[in-house]
């Protein structure tokens, strides 16, 4: 491409040239001899072409100036609209995984109560009662897509509570909590739904092996662990979908900032999930 910038000022030069040759012929009355002599001419040639390469040179640069300047604008343009575009989508991902996981966790909770309400209408009113915090906190929306601490482990406690009601208190279940600061934040439902895929894949009224979970956190890490007997072979398989949502989740709002990891070992069902709040902080002022 460069070759054609160049012959294009050869021939802007050749043009000026002639031009100023014709000019000064008409202004001097020259014949057709004393114009081609006068025109090549050192007095009059080598002015006139310091001229014209100086002006070309000017008018040269200024257009290619403008051109690189009108280009950067559009790139800039199109970056933003590109930004703009990931920002729509990277909200409308959010929004439709968290829609996977509700109507999920609905329709389960609701399998809960009419279990309870065959067996005791009172604990069917208390299991109603706790099933409408559960869902007034996963239809809540937040400003930012997230949620303090201790919002979602308050309805871990109701859905817990639910399943006590369902199991008439049979549960063999060991549940920790050590939160330094209930109100560091964390996307909503996450470890609501692991909760839950524990009551609906697990056996959690085994005398010897308790369910376990564990929710501890600090100012910079929020950890989750659970361990469960698993009423399905292929305990992995069975709730794949569920998991491979909490991870896209996971993904979306925290990059690669965490680590989850879930695996069968001889029927015991293991969960693991560590945020790494202080990474994805510094990373999020960075940007």
């Amino acid at each position: 491409m460069k070759w054609k910038y160049v012959v294009f000022f050869l021939l802007e030069l050749a043009i000026y040239f002639l031009l100023a040759s014709g000019i000064s012929k008409i202004l001097g009355n020259f014949t057709v001899d004393s114009f081609v002599k006068a025109s090549l001419h050192y007095k009059f040639l080598i002015p006139t072409l310091w001229r014209g390469i100086y002006f070309l040179l000017f008018a040269t640069a200024y257009y290619l100036l403008k051109r690189n300047l009108i280009q950067k604008e559009t790139e800039l343009r199109s970056e933003l609209e590109i930004e703009k575009l990931k920002s729509k989508l990277l909200i409308s991902e959010k929004e439709f995984l968290r829609a996977q996981i509700n109507p999920h966790l609905l329709f389960n909770t609701l399998t809960f109560i009419r279990t309870a309400a065959k067996h005791d209408p009172g604990n069917a009113r208390e299991a109603i009662s706790c099933l409408a915090d559960i869902m007034r906190y996963a239809l809540k929306e937040s400003k930012d897509g997230f949620v303090d601490l201790a919002s979602e482990v308050e309805q871990i406690g109701n859905m817990i509570k639910l399943n006590r009601l369902r199991f008439e208190n049979y549960l063999n279940l060991e549940y920790t909590i050590d939160i330094q600061d209930g109100n560091i934040k964390i996307i909503p439902i996450i470890l609501l739904t692991l909760v839950e895929n524990i009551f609906k894949h697990g056996n959690v009224l085994s005398s010897d092996c308790p369910t376990k979970i564990m929710i501890t956190s600090d100012s910079s890490t929020i950890i989750f662990h659970s361990s469960n007997l698993s009423d399905h072979p292929n305990a992995e398989e069975t709730s794949k979908l569920g998991l491979s949502n909490i991870r896209e989740r996971l993904k979306t709002s925290y990059q690669d900032n965490f680590t989850f990891t879930h695996s069968l070992h001889h029927n015991l069902f293991l969960v693991d999930l560590r945020i790494n709040l202080r990474e994805y902080q510094k990373k999020s002022i960075a940007i």
